[in-house]
């Protein structure tokens, strides 16, 4: 379990947030609407993002900061499709705990293994016009 934590911690984290947006939307009222739906719809894709972005040496934060553009936008969308009800303000809370774990959570995401750590750090310095 550890090795698995180490390796694909932050994208567990991010399907666990995922995992319980759709249970608040389910219980909080007991149907989803529209703006659950979209919140569903935010944290899986938070989920899948946190677990395809790789992690490079350059930059240690890239999977923390999606979760935190996709909190934002997931704050931004529940506010503008009719407001904020008690089920949106939960999964608000749920989604930036979900930001704290994948911020805290280690991780060696699978994408890692695309590029070669050496490859990515050459990459890293042309791009921020290192030598």
């Amino acid at each position: 379990m550890k090795r698995f934590l180490q390796r694909f911690g932050k994208a567990a984290a991010a399907v666990l947030v995922a995992a319980l947006t759709i249970a608040s939307s389910a219980v909080s009222d007991g149907h989803i609407d529209a703006g659950e739906g979209i919140q569903i719809a935010i944290a899986a894709t938070t989920a899948f993002s946190v677990w395809f972005v790789p992690n490079l040496p350059s930059a240690p934060a890239v999977k923390t900061v999606v979760a935190v553009v996709l909190a934002v936008l997931n704050a931004a969308t529940a506010y503008i499709v009719g407001g904020l009800d008690t089920g949106e303000i939960v999964n608000l809370v749920i989604a930036g705990l979900g930001v704290l774990l994948i911020g805290a959570a280690p991780a060696q995401s699978i994408g890692d293994n695309l590029v070669p750590r050496p490859v990515a750090a050459a990459m890293s310095r042309q791009a921020y016009g290192g030598s």
